[in-house]
């Protein structure tokens, strides 16, 4: 394999790639092992080429921030070489980011809302099934819906599946928007094609969370032993994960509207290019918001070159993380694992950004 990398300016590059043809086929063989379609090979191919330009990444000295975006220009093919290029943000050499000294206090002294305690307790029992179901007249969130399936070609009736049932809070189905505001008897086309499949609702349930008790708190294993200790630990995260927000909020406003870093128009337009489906009404914002996405990326990888990839996160900062990882598991199962795993990975780095700003000294009031 061979790489050439292309800097576009302090700010921005370009990787240039190439695998021969020996080193394809080599590939296809590996992720050949149970038979796949050459379509699913060539998408684990293109999975583990993203793996060897992180790699390369790392031998390189570049360091990448923000989105990376991977193209291949010849078709993935047995028999044939491979080109492709990624393009990447990268951090400037001489990057001197001046910080804010303190956060003000008064931001401080917004709490958590009740409602947003009782939203999150609600959905921590929903997510660990301690509910029952109540029957209803209107699908809506935290709803069962029971129907019938039918399949017509020419208005003839070709199929029937009788109760079938969907939870309309399931984020992989495509089709619940279809459901929702809808009521018993009503019928929806699901998908319209040489066969028509349609849908009718037989009967609706909502998702009634148990009335909070020593025994349900106790199902959920996460060290309360009462509601009221339940309560209080998710105040207490809630109240953290704010804490974070307006820390790192105040310090990438106050950076971006001090104007220090210029970004180039070549990281601009990548950063455009980043949401194609932009109108013009949005584009300043978009691109504002893709600044400041950048500014916090900058943040992290100048405090982990400071303090190197594991940071200086003291043991009752950690505790509070994992406490705060698990009870977001409970109440969001219904994401994925990995998705919830790099949210809290990304929060972490602004964990790490935070600390090292209280520890040095350089912002007063960092409260975590």
């Amino acid at each position: 394999m061979k790489f050439r990398l292309e800097c576009v300016g302090e700010q921005f590059c370009q990787l240039y790639f190439g695998f021969d043809a020996s080193e394809v086929n080599d590939m296809f063989v590996r992720y050949n092992e149970d038979g796949s379609l050459d379509e699913v090979i060539t998408d684990k191919i293109i999975e583990a080429i993203e793996d060897v330009i992180d790699d390369k990444f790392n031998e390189l000295d570049v360091t990448p921030v923000g989105p990376r975006k991977t193209s291949i220009i010849t078709r993935v093919e047995k028999d044939k070489p491979l080109l492709g290029i990624t393009k990447t943000c990268i951090l400037p050499d001489d990057i001197n980011i001046s910080l804010p000294t303190f956060i003000p206090e008064e931001l401080y002294e917004f709490k958590v809302e009740e409602s947003s305690i009782d939203n999150f307790v609600h959905n921590v029992l929903i997510e660990n099934n301690l509910y029952d179901l109540k029957d209803i007249k209107i699908v809506d969130d935290d709803c069962v819906v029971t129907y019938d399936l039918r399949y017509v070609k020419d208005d003839l009736i070709i199929n029937e599946i009788k109760d079938q049932t969907t939870d309309v809070d399931d984020e992989d189905d495509i089709d619940l928007d279809k459901f929702m505001g809808k009521r018993i008897n009503n019928e929806i086309v699901i998908d319209k094609d040489e066969v028509d499949t349609i849908a009718k609702i037989t009967r609706i349930q909502k998702k009634v969370p148990y009335e909070l008790t020593n025994e349900v708190v106790s199902k959920l294993r996460i060290g309360s032993k009462t509601p009221k200790g339940f309560i209080e630990k998710v105040r207490n995260v809630l109240e953290f994960q704010k804490d974070i927000q307006i820390a790192m909020y105040f310090i990438i406003e106050s950076i971006s509207k001090s104007e220090q870093i210029k970004f180039d128009d070549v990281v601009v337009n990548f950063l455009l290019d980043s949401f194609p489906e932009t109108n013009e009404c949005d584009k300043d914002l978009v691109i504002n918001s893709s600044k400041k996405m950048l500014i916090c990326e900058y943040l992290v990888k100048v405090v982990e070159l400071k303090t190197g990839s594991e940071g200086i996160i003291s043991e009752a900062l950690q505790k509070k993380i994992d406490e705060s990882s698990r009870l977001f598991f409970l109440a969001d199962g219904r994401r994925s694992q990995s998705f919830l795993r790099t949210l809290f990975e990304d929060q972490i780095d602004q964990i790490k950004v935070l600390e090292y700003c209280k520890e040095s000294g350089l912002i007063s009031n960092i409260k975590l």
